[in-house]
């Protein structure tokens, strides 16, 4: 995680729960399953009805790459055009939140 103030920072934490799914994580966060890492898109309307509550506002995620990897020497397939197409569509905003949300490394 990353502090607004410094340094990359550890938390110890002990998974109850392990998904790579954000609404499942969501889910278990509101039904008091214990505190989710969640991405701001799905929080914020569960923050601003005071039903999820923000712990450790000064850190944040760092965020991850994600690859997509293609001959370009060949054509896409109509099916993998439009999988591609999604990817970017539903990457590219969480790219600029990322961003936008991201510690400033000015001092």
């Amino acid at each position: 995680m990353h502090n607004q103030n410094g340094p990359p920072v550890q938390v110890r934490h002990h998974e109850r729960l392990l998904t790579r799914s954000s609404m499942m994580l969501l889910q278990a966060t509101l039904s008091g399953m214990g505190v989710g890492l969640l991405p701001m898109r799905l929080a914020q309307r569960h923050l601003e009805s005071g039903a999820l509550i923000r712990v450790l506002p000064e850190l944040s995620m760092a965020g991850r790459p994600v690859y997509v990897s293609y001959l370009s020497s060949r054509s896409l397939s109509a099916c993998a055009r439009a999988v591609l197409d999604k990817t970017l569509a539903l990457a590219l905003p969480l790219q600029r939140e990322a961003t936008q949300s991201a510690p400033s490394s000015n001092h």
